[in-house]
C-alpha cells in the first residue's frame, strides 16, 4: 500500500522554445489553445525572447537566451573578437526615391522593393566596403536598419553580396521591439548584456546616447535628401514633410 503519498507528480510544458506558434517541446499549437480559451492576453509559453535577427517567430524562455547569451560571449572570447552593430542609412549608404541629378553617376544601385513601389536608388559611403572587410577581422558584424526587412536585405547584398560579413545578422523595423528607438532591441540580442557591443550610427537620439556608441558624420550624397527610414516623429521626417 501507497498511502496517501504522491507517487508521480505531472508537471505542465512550459513551451520554453516556440516557432510560429508551435512549441518545439512537446508539439503543442498554442495558437488553437489561446483560439479556444478566448484569453489574448494568458501567457502560455516562458518563450519571449527572440534572439535570431531573421527569423523573429522563433522565442526561447529568458533562461535559455542566458545560455545562449553566455555560449555566445565564450564563442567571442575564443575568436578574440567583440560585437559591432552597423547602421545602415547615412552611416554606411544614401538612399533616395527621388531623380536627381546624379543618376548618370556611376556607383549607385538602381532597385525596387515590389511591384508598384518606388524606384529607390542607393549610393554606397566611399571605402565603406573596405572598411567592413578590415573590421570584419575584429568584429562580429551586424546591420541594424528602420527600413523594411526586404529593404535591410537588399542592402546588405550591395555592401557583402558573398554573405561572408554579415551572414543572417541583419536587424530591420519588421524585427524591432520598439520602433522609435534601437536599444530595446539589444537585451533580447544579447540577453548577457552590451558589454562587448560596439555600436556605429550617426544619431545618437536612437540609442538613447549609449556609452557604447561612436557616432559618425552622416554620409549625404544626393542633396536634399535626409534618411528615408527615419523613425517616425523624428526631425528627418518633419523635414521631409516640409
Amino acid at each position: 500500500m501507497c498511502g496517501r503519498g504522491v507517487l508521480v507528480r505531472l508537471e505542465g510544458c512550459s513551451h520554453p522554445v516556440v516557432m510560429k506558434g508551435l512549441c518545439a517541446e512537446c508539439g503543442q499549437d498554442l495558437t488553437q489553445i489561446r483560439s479556444k480559451n478566448g484569453k489574448q492576453n494568458v501567457p502560455l509559453s516562458t518563450a519571449t525572447v527572440s534572439m535570431v535577427h531573421s527569423v523573429p517567430e522563433l522565442k526561447v524562455s529568458s533562461e535559455q537566451a542566458e545560455q545562449l547569451g553566455r555560449e555566445d560571449q565564450q564563442r567571442l572570447h575564443r575568436n578574440r573578437k567583440l560585437v559591432l552593430m552597423v547602421d545602415l542609412d547615412q552611416t554606411l549608404i544614401h538612399t533616395t526615391e527621388q531623380h536627381c541629378q546624379q543618376m548618370s553617376n556611376k556607383g549607385i544601385f538602381h532597385f525596387q522593393l515590389g511591384r508598384g513601389e518606388p524606384m529607390l536608388h542607393t549610393r554606397l559611403r566611399p571605402h565603406c566596403k573596405e572598411f567592413l572587410e578590415k573590421i570584419a577581422k575584429l568584429y562580429e558584424l551586424h546591420v541594424f536598419t528602420f527600413g523594411s526587412r526586404l529593404y535591410a536585405h537588399t542592402i546588405a547584398g550591395f555592401l557583402d553580396p558573398e554573405k561572408k560579413l554579415f551572414s543572417h545578422r541583419i536587424l530591420s523595423r519588421d524585427e524591432c521591439i520598439d520602433p522609435f528607438s534601437k536599444t530595446g532591441n539589444l537585451r533580447d540580442l544579447f540577453p548577457c548584456g552590451d558589454s562587448m557591443v560596439c555600436i556605429i550610427d550617426d544619431r545618437e537620439d536612437v540609442w538613447k546616447f549609449a556609452p557604447n556608441l561612436i557616432t559618425v558624420k552622416k554620409y549625404v550624397y544626393f542633396q536634399g535628401i535626409g534618411d528615408i527610414n527615419a523613425p517616425p516623429g523624428s526631425r528627418e521626417i518633419q523635414m521631409k514633410k516640409n
